[in-house]
């Protein structure tokens, strides 16, 4: 998954607001959340730099609120109650929004088409991470299980399919929807920036003639071509392959203080992911395996995690069978180590060898096993 300019972590969610000289209009929210615990539900505005908080309200014994405000231009909002959350668009006077605490990931709403549109959209991305899911499990069944090469083979065939089928899914609801937010969130959060540069330029140009002028339509396409041109003067900000890989020190996942150089003396693959992103998760069995065949052969992982809740990482990191060391600042896209290492997208990774030294980057897959085949060979003779 590819950050966009500031791009906050999927936790956070989103987008590209700014000041409109459109006549502002009032709007409701009507809310209610079936069996939502007591707590205080807020309504945020969500831009480049995080969110704003433009209403709060105690909801009712029964979950249901109201929550006011005004806007100029279709945007891109969120209503949440601690760490959880719904995504909304607001482009009429009123919406209604309904869910149970216990499913909010099946939330409906009526009154806004944008949000009726997201909600769509979420469903049907919801249904293709299930999906990813499912094929990483049996894969990670049969990777316990000898002589099923052949059939581990498919699964990850399955798995790169199933996740092209993905990029393709939401290039065509961002080319279809009649949401201006929607359009423009699902290309630019969730489509990897330095694979589809070709495509979001092509969608900023053709959003005048989908939508009517905006501040919205502008920000986005001024984000594309200032992304393009940095792209163009720099393919990466980080590291090269056959420079020293940077040195720097992270707590893990149990608190401890871990340090990349205390490492050396292996190969070790650092391993830039996050439990949010759908295709460093589909990613995860294929370094499970090689990890699995490799690790007592001078070899390990590192792994370093873009998240901002703790709960959430180890999460993955148990769902997952990630048994190698973990670390993280849980400060999202703004980790100070991603930043070191050029990381723009995830799932990232650099191969480091016993001296420290990056011999290889952005490995995936059979990719990733042969070239640790070959490095560890070359150990073994020594």
């Amino acid at each position: 998954m590819k950050r966009l300019s500031t791009f906050v972590s999927y936790s956070v969610f989103f987008m590209l607001m700014s000041c409109s000289q459109n006549k502002q209009q009032d709007f409701v929210i009507d809310g209610k959340i079936t069996g939502m615990p007591a707590q205080e539900v807020y309504l945020e505005e969500l831009n480049f730099n995080g969110s704003v908080v433009v209403d709060k309200v105690n909801p009712a014994q029964d979950g249901s609120f109201t929550l006011k405000n005004s806007f100029a231009e279709p945007n891109l909002y969120r209503i949440r109650m601690g760490n959880e959350f719904l995504l909304l668009i607001i482009d009429s006077k009123e919406i209604h929004i309904n869910a149970d605490w216990k499913n909010l990931s099946h939330y409906t709403s009526s009154g806004s088409k944008g949000t009726q549109s997201l909600i769509d959209f979420q469903q049907k991305y919801l249904e293709f991470n299930q999906e990813i899911l499912s094929l990483k499990m049996v894969h990670d069944s049969l990777s316990e299980k000898a002589g099923s090469d052949s059939l581990l083979a498919l699964i990850e065939k399955d798995l790169d399919q199933k996740g092209n089928d993905l990029i393709a899914y939401i290039k065509h609801f961002s080319d279809t929807t009649t949401s201006l937010p929607v359009a423009i969130f699902t290309a630019s959060k969730l489509l990897p920036y330095s694979d589809e540069t070709t495509y979001l330029q092509a969608l900023a140009g053709s959003l005048p003639k989908r939508f009517s002028p905006n501040q919205l339509s502008r920000d986005f396409m001024q984000a594309v071509a200032d992304k393009a041109e940095t792209l163009a003067q720099s393919t990466s900000s980080g590291p090269q392959i056959g420079s020293q890989a940077p040195d720097f020190t992270l707590t893990s996942i149990d608190g401890k203080q871990v340090s990349l150089n205390s490492f050396k003396g292996k190969y070790v693959l650092l391993d830039f992911w996050a439990s949010w992103c759908p295709p460093c998760r589909a990613e995860n069995p294929n370094v499970v395996a090689v990890y699995g065949k490799y690790k007592d052969s001078n070899f390990t992982v590192l792994g370093v995690s873009l998240d901002e809740k703790k709960d959430k990482w180890q999460q993955a990191i148990t769902e997952d069978k990630l048994t190698w060391n973990h670390v993280s600042d849980l400060k999202g896209w703004e980790s100070g180590v991603a930043e070191i290492y050029g990381v723009e997208a995830i799932p990232t990774n650099f191969l480091i060898d016993p001296n420290g030294k990056i011999i290889a980057s952005n490995l995936r897959g059979a990719e990733l096993e042969k070239t640790l085949r070959r490095e560890l060979a070359v150990t073994v003779k020594k």
